[in-house]
């Protein structure tokens, strides 16, 4: 739908439009208003309204967008508000951020706007994890109080060091496809490949924003630019909250995953987290599909559970505190 609005309009369309005008009369409308002033883009996305007390906030994955969380948030209760985070250079014009603190630190500050206080309530898929743990950690650092941090199928960080500027792949990432050479040699070629298009394409639009602020291909350098992000994240700290992990079945994990953390009960986050992790195991055929119909009522069930539990413990919390 997007693709074609873009094609008939000769512009960008934003996704999320979709969310904040759910019928064909609103999106008219909004369309409408949209050509009018094209450049309008917000990185905080209301996905679901609701009673305003308790806010959920959805990171976005590696693709930069909230819109993998629609499926989830249409079967969560009626009173529960539910905004989506979406990254910078969505709207082609910014250029997306370079570092994992930078990234949670703008998402600080957006959902801010919306709830200037804690306690606030997170949750991450995939990508969207990591993220949510690290505004959660900064949230923690700051002295704000984070009520819910839910990480969706997202093993720790892979806190990888970062080699020649990040060109050459991390011998302990090189095996995460298999052990044999053919599998190493495969994943050298593709991590070097891949941050040489980077930074060309980085390159290139530097040099075209003096001509055009609009860069066709921002997309796919954000995307690139949080695929190393996701690799080389390392936290600066651990996290001494709670965190509550939905992930896959262990007999569902692909068996060439190399990687010690995916073996884990945990996905490793004992190492990262000092509070409690409770764990609650999600089905789903790959780990693609986890947001989509019918594997997003399942998650939403757990979602509802954990956040009734959170809501409750941080009203007492205020009470006592009266």
């Amino acid at each position: 739908m997007r693709k074609h609005l873009e094609e008939i309009s000769g512009r960008d369309f934003y996704l999320s439009l979709l969310f904040e005008n759910p019928t064909i009369e609103s999106l008219a409308s909004a369309l409408e208003q949209w050509q009018q002033d094209p450049e309008k883009w917000a990185s905080l996305v209301k996905i679901k309204d609701g009673d305003g007390s308790f806010p959920l906030f959805c990171c976005h994955p590696i693709e930069g967008n909230a819109i993998w969380y629609m499926e989830m948030a249409r079967e969560l209760p009626s009173w529960q508000k539910v905004y989506g985070l979406e990254a910078p250079g969505m709207d082609k014009l910014q250029f997306p951020l370079f570092t994992m603190e930078d990234l949670a630190a703008f998402h600080i500050k957006e959902m801010k706007k919306v709830q200037p206080h804690g306690p606030y309530f997170l949750t991450g898929y995939s990508f969207g994890g990591l993220l949510a743990f690290e505004v959660a950690r900064q949230l923690e650092c700051s002295g704000d109080n984070v009520g819910l941090l839910a990480i969706i199928d997202r093993s720790k960080p892979a806190a990888a060091p970062k080699i020649a500027g990040g060109a050459i792949c991390p011998a302990e990432l090189a095996c995460e496809r298999g052990f044999s050479f053919s599998d190493r040699f495969h994943s050298h070629w593709y991590w070097t490949n891949k941050w040489i298009r980077m930074e060309f394409r980085k390159s290139l639009a530097f040099f075209m924003r003096i001509f055009n602020p609009r860069i066709p291909f921002m997309r796919k350098i954000m995307r690139d630019v949080s695929y190393f992000m996701m690799m080389l994240y390392q936290p600066a700290s651990v996290y001494n909250g709670d965190m509550l992990l939905l992930r896959q079945e262990p007999e569902k994990r692909p068996s060439n995953r190399q990687a010690e953390r995916y073996y884990r009960e945990d996905y490793g986050w004992s190492d990262y987290v000092c509070g409690k992790i409770q764990i609650r195991h999600i089905p789903g055929e790959d780990h693609q599909g986890l947001m989509s119909r019918p594997y997003a009522a399942i998650i939403s069930s757990m979602m509802e559970e954990a956040i009734e539990e959170a809501r409750g413990r941080c009203c007492l919390e205020s009470d006592q505190r009266e």
